[in-house]
């Protein structure tokens, strides 16, 4: 786990009216995958922030999962990112964050980095335990490679 303190300001707009708010520090949770592994299944994990004090407040998140796709499902089957507040995961919104195509992983032999924005939602579930749950979904098979799966998250009080 990584504590980057920093000092800088976000703008939301509402209304008519912009706020900012200062944002304190960023905390960054990383899982590491053997890169050499093959997998066409489910694969699940847990990122946690159990260094985030009691009254901070988390204000963005940013899911960063580094990839390849070796094979995709046969007969239309998908790879997809999921998250959730449990070990539970659905196929649709909020759950659903990213479904890989030939766009996002062109080559089978290069890793890809997609990086995604945490909605509120999915913020809320982080603040429930300061855990989220992730999984890569495969329907019908297909192979792919992880190299690693980072939660950054920016707090403030």
């Amino acid at each position: 786990m990584n504590l980057k303190k920093s000092r800088y300001f976000m703008t939301f707009a509402r209304g008519s009216y912009a706020r900012s708010i200062s944002i304190n520090a960023s905390h960054s949770d990383t899982k590491s995958f053997d890169p050499n592994q093959g997998l066409s299944w489910n694969t699940p994990w847990k990122h946690c922030f159990s260094q985030i004090p009691s009254g901070e407040t988390i204000v963005s998140a940013v899911l960063e999962i580094k990839s390849k796709v070796w094979a995709w499902p046969p007969y239309g089957g998908s790879i997809c990112e999921l998250v959730s507040d449990s070990n539970i995961f659905h196929l649709y919104p909020p759950y659903l964050v990213k479904c890989y195509s030939t766009t996002t992983h062109p080559s089978p032999s290069n890793f890809y980095t997609i990086s995604i924005q945490l909605n509120n939602t999915q913020i809320g579930w982080l603040k429930d335990d300061k855990c989220l749950d992730v999984e890569i979904y495969t329907d019908l098979g297909g192979t792919y490679y992880l190299e690693y799966s980072k939660l950054t998250v920016n707090i403030t009080h």
